[in-house]
């Protein structure tokens, strides 16, 4: 699994508690914005332990989410289209592509466990690119995590280091040629779609994400012939 590391930095993010004060006017709802804001918590907490099981993060992620998405979703028969409490939780946090985002750790060992993580982010990328992006009130800017064009380098790019582990698996195991040679194409091409999909600017922050996948395009290109 040696073949394998991860390039992309945690991102910053400030405090939310989901207090929302006299707009909450049950304790019903008051109970769930508490929990809201204690799951957010403890998430942020699990993050930061690289020895954690993968499995204890996503329990506690689609928990988090699944109570979110009130603040996204309008309920069911509701005349809007989106949830009237969207624009009451403010967030602030740095963009992946940004200078002051903190450096992730992420282990050797943790290879296995991360290809499954990496998949799952691909479709979750992928998700919020078809489905919740185009409906936000305002165009995220072309170097933010949100624009179109960068979900679609994150889907790529996510497909693509976890096809760097089926790639290592395969050379340790020792599988014809042929086999490895095709997966180090397939990895090559997936690292191309994710370069041409920030291609358009060239600026300082965005240099940074593309020297990330386009060596790894040029490393697994000559690996064809290697094989």
């Amino acid at each position: 699994m040696a073949n394998w590391y991860h390039r992309n930095p945690l991102k910053c993010t400030s405090k939310v508690t989901f207090d929302l004060g006299l707009v909450a006017t049950s304790i019903a709802a008051r109970s769930i914005c508490h929990e809201l804001g204690a799951l957010r918590q403890r998430l942020l907490k699990l993050l930061m332990d690289p020895a954690l099981d993968p499995e204890t993060i996503r329990q506690e992620l689609q928990q988090y989410i699944s109570l979110f998405m009130g603040f996204i979703t309008a309920p069911e028969n509701s005349q809007h289209t989106t949830s009237q409490l969207r624009g009451v939780i403010m967030f602030k946090w740095t963009d992946s592509v940004q200078p002051k985002s903190i450096p992730a750790l992420v282990t050797q060992d943790e290879a296995k466990d991360v290809y499954l993580s990496l998949r799952q982010a691909a479709g979750v990328f992928k998700l919020i690119r078809d489905k919740y992006a185009p409906n936000l009130q305002s165009q995220p800017k072309q170097d933010r995590d949100l624009h179109t064009d960068i979900l679609e380098a994150y889907i790529n790019q996510s497909l693509a280091e976890a096809q760097e582990v089926t790639v290592g698996r395969a050379i340790e195991l020792k599988h014809e040629p042929s086999l490895i040679a095709a997966l180090a194409k397939e990895t090559a091409k997936t690292y191309e779609h994710a370069s041409e999909s920030i291609n358009f600017s060239w600026k300082e922050n965005m240099s940074t994400r593309r020297v990330c996948v386009i060596p790894a395009n040029l490393v697994y290109l000559p690996r064809q012939p290697r094989y």
